[in-house]
């Protein structure tokens, strides 16, 4: 996945991606090393989202699942396999350091209900699981595989007064959802938003935040959290870098009363 063109590298950078990436003519391709910017994006997301999404797409990697071949399948396989072990240590969450970030925010907002945002279902069930194994008192769920019916249980459950469901039991103080109900859906009982994963647009970090941005009983703060990966200023990664910007522009034309860390 790189074009044929020569630009400065170090001798350890030219060597590993010289292994995966021959610049010889590779028959399956169409044209030699062809590059997909957007796949490369999408595993760059996909990697700084969460341990269990970056074993999924090891998984994918190893058995080609992509409508596109590799060069070289093989040392990408035996590459890949070698990194799963890495992979699968981080998996613990206690070994996790963006997970443990995490429980740090919801402990720190104690007495609120929070919204957690995932891009991936890999990584919302990752969170979600994690969040009940190392705080069992904790009344957490998910909106990943469920069905409407029970969708709506959990929305009533979570935020009963802005669902108007006052008489419900057993509320949920944490939700953890995917883009699914990112519109549309009122959540504002929750006054703490964690975008735990950022989306693919700035449009779509909007939507998310105006699940909680909406009217209520009285006035209050509200406290949004975005987890943005050290890649975002790597000097290298120019679609990154771009997306850190647009995303800087954004948080300037946010009202002032709104809280952001």
């Amino acid at each position: 996945m790189r074009k044929n063109q020569k630009k400065r590298r170090t001798t350890q950078e030219e060597s590993f991606l010289d292994q995966l990436f021959p610049e010889e003519e590779h028959e399956t391709f169409s044209h030699a090393g062809e590059r997909l910017p957007l796949q490369e994006a999408s595993f760059l997301h996909q990697f700084c989202s969460s341990p269990a999404e970056a074993l999924d797409v090891c998984s994918k990697l190893k058995k080609g699942n992509y409508s596109y071949p590799f060069a070289r399948q093989r040392e990408l396989t035996a590459f890949v396999e070698e990194r799963e072990r890495a992979l699968r240590r981080w998996k613990d969450p206690t070994n996790d350091p963006k997970f443990q970030k995490l429980m740090d925010i919801i402990h720190q907002h104690k007495t609120e209900k929070a919204v957690i945002f995932c891009e991936y279902h890999a990584t919302a069930t990752y969170v979600a699981d994690s969040l009940k194994k190392l705080d069992p008192n904790l009344r957490v769920a998910t909106t990943v595989d469920q069905s409407d019916a029970n969708l709506e249980d959990i929305l009533r459950c979570f935020a009963p007064i802005a669902n108007d469901a006052r008489d419900v039991q057993n509320e949920l103080r944490v939700l953890v959802a995917t883009r699914a109900v990112s519109e549309g859906y009122n959540l504002q009982d929750a006054s703490v938003l964690i975008n735990y994963d950022l989306p693919w647009t700035v449009l779509q970090l909007a939507q998310r935040m105006g699940r909680i941005l909406r009217p209520w009983e009285t006035p209050r703060a509200i406290t949004i959290y975005h987890f943005v990966p050290s890649t975002m200023s790597h000097s290298r990664i120019s679609h990154a870098r771009n997306w850190d910007e647009r995303l800087k522009r954004r948080r300037m034309n946010i009202a002032p009363w709104r809280k952001f860390q």
